[in-house]
């Protein structure tokens, strides 16, 4: 929850034209932003790919000082915001990008930031131990190897994966 009151805090400043406001809150989405310019830039130039991340940024910068949150996630204002100028751009520059395609991409981007969304509200079921647990067990490391790193013992390990599966079904199953 920290976390959110932070990324509130940091945007009413970045709106009031805190300049290191505005420049954390790109330094915290940089990777987001970047992620969508490669689905959009994949078949561009080095050079083409810079100028759509400089127009992705110039987005960004607008979505601070139009967002309402009110009206949503910033993470998804800012996703639709950036996504439109990037698709502007390559209108104006004429580049041919197949439309079954974007359109593709659009759609698995779009599904991947609402399952990003879904992690993380079950992350906030999880005790701050369970989620080193699931974290470390989603960057692909087996129970024996989360022990070593956590010392603890591997039962103990592998009893938190447990309740963390029991956990995921409840909340898979839980209406919303």
């Amino acid at each position: 929850m920290e976390s959110i009151n932070n990324l509130s805090e940091l945007l009413k400043l970045a709106k009031a034209h805190d300049r290191n406001a505005q420049e954390e809150i790109l330094e915290i989405y940089t990777p987001f932003i970047k992620k969508i310019v490669r689905y959009y830039g994949l078949f561009l130039s080095k050079e083409d790919k810079d100028d759509l991340y400089l127009e992705a940024l110039l987005a960004a910068l607008k979505s601070i000082d139009a967002y309402n949150e009110n009206h949503g996630s910033f993470e998804n204002f800012l996703f639709i915001n950036v996504r439109n100028r990037i698709l502007d751009f390559l209108r104006k520059r004429k580049f041919e990008v197949p439309l079954e395609e974007a359109i593709s991409k659009i759609y698995d981007f779009e599904n991947e930031v609402e399952v990003k969304e879904e992690i993380d509200e079950f992350k906030k079921t999880l005790t701050p131990r369970e989620l080193k647990v699931f974290e470390l067990y989603l960057d692909g490391l087996k129970i024996g190897e989360i022990a070593n790193v956590l010392s603890e013992d591997y039962k103990s390990i592998d009893n938190a994966i447990q309740r963390i599966k029991k956990k995921a079904k409840q909340f898979i199953n839980t209406p919303k």
